[in-house]
């Protein structure tokens, strides 16, 4: 944890600047090729703009193994990026989501869309904390 908290920078930048790009150029190419509204086109960068963890982890891990990058703490970076990567996906589509269906307005929208976030990163915190009470703790091989 406080190696991810020391590169929490570079995490956040790798994961928003490759995320929103993807997004944004997936939802000009729907725009152009199939000419679909705004919303729809960014809805679809969003599901095309993330990545799949099940791809990048084991290769990841594979790679730190083998000591490649270690020392510069590279593998570490990349596998937190890769666990943020699908919530900004989620979160793009979701607001797309949000702005295609809902019959709220915007404003109401772009307060709500944070108290949303915000619960439901509480609400997992909670019940992981319930889940930490309720289940015995895993021995140290790993193993149970």
């Amino acid at each position: 944890t406080k190696i991810v908290m020391k590169l929490k920078g570079p995490i956040i930048r790798q994961v928003l600047m490759p995320g929103a790009t993807e997004s944004i150029i997936a939802a000009l190419l729907f725009r152009l090729i199939v000419g679909m509204d705004w919303t729809w086109c960014f809805m679809g960068g969003f599901g095309v703009g993330a990545i799949s963890p099940a791809v990048v982890v084991p290769g990841m891990l594979a790679l730190q193994a083998e000591g490649y990058g270690v020392a510069k703490n590279i593998p570490t970076m990349a596998l937190a990026a890769c666990a943020l990567d699908p919530v900004l996906a989620i979160a793009g589509f979701n607001i797309f989501f949000g702005l295609a269906f809902e019959t709220r307005s915007v404003s109401m929208m772009l307060i709500l869309t944070p108290v949303e976030l915000v619960g439901g990163v509480l609400l997992g915190v909670i019940c992981g904390k319930i889940c930490q009470l309720a289940l015995p703790p895993v021995p140290s091989g790993g193993a149970l």
